[in-house]
């Protein structure tokens, strides 16, 4: 399978801005999507509100209407529609891109700082208080006039620019897809502790949302599964070193299939049942370990990359993995 476009095998992109109250968050936003409109992609924003609301101004007919006790009321004019229904509970971000935002290229949130999704927060200068999230919880990049050693992009506020051209190369390049998007799993590799080498179990029950069966990485969070190819295991061997499948604390050693060129949002078929979706690419690594002191360097802070259970199944050894039309996945 080659030359797939980006927009067949990947869910539309979201990203969240977050920061503390009166941090700049809406300010960003806007220039954001003025810089983002400008090369001509389409962009939805979902604004997260904590407390209830009220929909149209006191008065007018729309808000007559809701509170008459209309479930959903709608405004419709020559240039545009609004539409507010009532929900039973605070919808998550994949729904809201599910139900509200189709025909866009990319969603900005503003604060959902308990998302899975990528993360960029705002930190003003004049606060003593740390930051809401880390790289653990998919910070991606920070906004602020000081200094920030997380090992992610710092960027000034006024450098629309620059944090324009991150999320457009993480995110939002629409050319054909180029890559070996298929390949087979040659190892499933688990562990009961975080920060050991894993063991290949040769089969594994994947759980939606989740992740593997007994695996100490696995929980309610954007790193489920962790993958890696052997082709990149391979180049630390002919370094020297001895290791294998499972050493870098993978989950899914691959073969074939072009991993470090996925982008985040595309969709992974493993076996018959399983689907997953790529959440991030490559970390951050705050201690090196022993593997970056044997050799110099370690090949999962660059190649490895990490996804969230869509699908429950079980694989195997041998299964194939592929990158699956975006249509078929979410059947």
């Amino acid at each position: 399978m080659h030359n797939l476009t980006l927009e067949n095998i990947m869910r539309t992109p979201i990203v969240s801005i977050i920061g503390r109250s009166e941090s700049g968050k809406t300010t960003l936003m806007e220039k954001l999507i003025r810089e983002l409109v400008s090369r001509d992609y389409k962009v939805a924003t979902v604004k997260h509100d904590a407390h209830s609301f009220e929909f149209g101004k006191k008065g007018k007919d729309s808000w007559r209407h809701k509170k008459a006790g209309s479930s959903i009321a709608m405004v419709s004019s020559p240039k545009g529609i609004a539409v507010f229904r009532d929900v039973e509970r605070d919808l998550t971000l994949e729904e809201i891109r599910e139900e509200h935002t189709k025909g866009v290229d990319i969603i900005l949130a503003e604060g959902y700082k308990n998302s899975i999704h990528p993360k960029i927060e705002v930190d003003r200068r004049d606060t003593e208080k740390g930051l809401l999230c880390t790289v653990e919880d998919n910070l991606i990049a920070i906004v602020s006039k000081r200094e920030h050693k997380l090992g992610i992009p710092v960027f000034n506020p006024e450098d629309i620019t620059g944090l324009t051209n991150l999320i457009e190369e993480k995110f939002l390049s629409s050319h054909n897809y180029n890559i070996k998007s298929s390949g087979k799993i040659i190892a499933i590799n688990i562990s009961d502790k975080k920060g050991m080498k894993k063991k290949d179990v040769g089969r594994a029950y994947v759980k939606e949302n989740y992740g593997i069966e007994n695996d100490a990485h696995s929980g309610h969070w954007h790193r489920q599964i962790s993958l890696l190819a052997m082709e990149s295991i391979d180049k630390m061997k002919q370094m020297g070193l001895d290791v294998e499948p499972g050493s870098f604390a993978e989950n899914i050693t691959t073969e074939g299939i072009d991993l470090i060129n996925l982008r985040i949002g595309t969709m992974l078929q493993m076996g018959k049942e399983v689907l997953i979706e790529v959440t991030q690419l490559g970390k951050v690594c705050h201690d090196r370990c022993a593997i970056y002191y044997q050799a110099g360097d370690c090949v999962m802070p660059k190649e490895g990359i990490f996804a969230k259970v869509i699908k429950t199944g079980r694989i195997e050894k041998e299964n194939e993995i592929k990158v699956v039309q975006l249509e078929k996945s979410l059947k």
